[in-house]
């Protein structure tokens, strides 16, 4: 047992054996955590509230992720919605009993707001009945769409246009990106009309020009990423503006997590056929060059999935001249590529020792989400449904909602004010 599973299991403990005069502050104390910035404090409470959750009645259950919902629709903008919440939320949908499963998704589904796509859209796994899941498939995807549609007929973005655009975005990467552990089944209808629109956004927009603030340049990396998933659908000219976007963002200095999205869209274009045309040759220049700007990182991150992003490629592809026009030239790398390959241990040079090498932290996981505000983290992973069961005193057990939640949006709002102070 490691010290993290005592510390959960005993302090578990402690709190089932609270009386329910002391709940309420219990609840306060774990809500203080779950939006604490500190990871071990968030990871606690969340297993912590789990359990209460879990082995309490269904109704309490059910109460728990209806505040939690509520709560985030409350929250400000800029913090709509927040991981630990967003998280917390999913996981506690999948010990839900079935009856109220499906009220909370038609209750969501009937909500256009983008917190409860976004909750449904990351919560899609977790319910007991697949037809209920191709329910929220079928609502979230057309949901999305016609919010995408609509926001890229404005001229100029303003905040909130940007802020529905990134969690639209948010949604549909949430549910494409699951399509390879889920049977997905999204309408070709809404496909067609998401990849128009994706289309129409990429070439409505300078991609250098949204490297500018912190929400702009979060809507560009759920943009590629989106991209990346329906890459065998897009034309050829906006694949060409993709990869010319993309160029002229790793011409400037952009961030870690951008670039991360950028290997992972590079991982799937050995997919694509691009056709004979008088732009092809262009084209898989600028993937040739895309390619060694990754390789040559000096973040041994981004050269690492790098790596694996090129041996992806080179095992897929058909342009088979773009593999060896991205090592010829660079000294060294084509052995790079073999070790990696023969998973060979990487030898570390210049001054970087290998405790210093040891200590690089990876900023976060391709794929999944880019930003702070990201979807839902592995650690989710929760029990499995449970049935409803009788007890002989729900009301002994239960959350007076009503009587906390005041309370709690209090803690929240401070949480989120402490939050904003400490980024400035």
């Amino acid at each position: 047992m490691t010290l993290y599973e005592n510390c959960c299991t005993r302090v578990c403990g402690f709190l089932g054996s609270l009386t329910t005069k002391l709940f309420h502050k219990a609840e306060e104390i774990l809500l203080e955590n779950i939006l604490s910035h500190d990871l071990w404090c968030r990871l606690l409470a969340e297993d912590v509230w789990c359990f209460l959750v879990r082995y309490g009645s269904a109704d309490l259950c059910r109460d728990q992720v209806n505040f939690l919902v509520e709560l985030m629709k409350q929250s400000p903008p800029a913090f709509q919605p927040p991981s630990p919440l967003l998280s917390l939320t999913v996981r506690l949908i999948k010990c839900l009993a079935p009856e109220h499963q499906a009220e909370l998704t038609q209750r969501l589904g009937a909500s256009d707001d983008t917190v409860s796509l976004r909750v449904l859209a990351n919560c899609v796994q977790g319910f007991s009945d697949p037809g209920l899941c191709q329910g929220v498939i079928h609502s979230v995807s057309e949901s999305c769409s016609r919010l995408l549609r609509e926001i890229t007929t404005t001229e100029e973005y303003t905040q909130e246009d940007l802020h529905r655009l990134f969690l639209c975005l948010s949604c549909l990467c949430e549910l494409l990106g699951q399509n390879d552990t889920i049977p997905l089944a999204v309408q070709p209808h809404v496909t067609s009309s998401i990849t128009d629109t994706i289309g129409r956004l990429w070439k409505g927009i300078v991609a250098s020009d949204w490297l500018n603030t912190s929400l702009s340049l979060q809507c560009l990396g759920k943009l590629i990423l989106l991209s990346s998933y329906l890459l065998l659908s897009l034309d050829n000219d906006v694949l060409d503006k993709i990869l010319t976007g993309m160029s002229s963002c790793l011409q400037q200095e952009s961030s870690v997590h951008l670039h991360l999205t950028l290997v992972y869209f590079l991982r799937s274009f050995g997919k694509v056929t691009l056709p004979a045309s008088p732009e092809q040759p262009q084209m898989l220049k600028r993937l040739s060059d895309l390619f060694v700007a990754t390789l040559t990182s000096s973040d041994l991150f981004i050269y690492h999935h790098g790596l694996s992003a090129f041996t992806k490629f080179a095992e897929e592809t058909l342009h088979e001249a773009v593999v060896p026009s991205c090592i010829e030239d660079q000294p060294g790398l084509q052995d790079c590529v073999v070790q990696f390959i023969n998973k060979s241990p990487y030898t570390c040079s210049g001054e970087l020792s290998r405790l210093d090498f040891l200590r690089i932290v990876p900023p976060c996981r391709i794929g999944v989400d880019m930003d702070s505000d990201s979807g839902v983290s592995d650690h989710q992973s929760g029990p499995s449904s449970k049935r409803p069961r009788l007890m002989e005193n729900v009301n002994h057990h239960q959350v007076s909602q009503q009587n906390h939640c005041t309370r709690n949006a209090n803690i929240y709002t401070k949480a989120c004010i402490y939050s904003e102070d400490s980024k400035l």
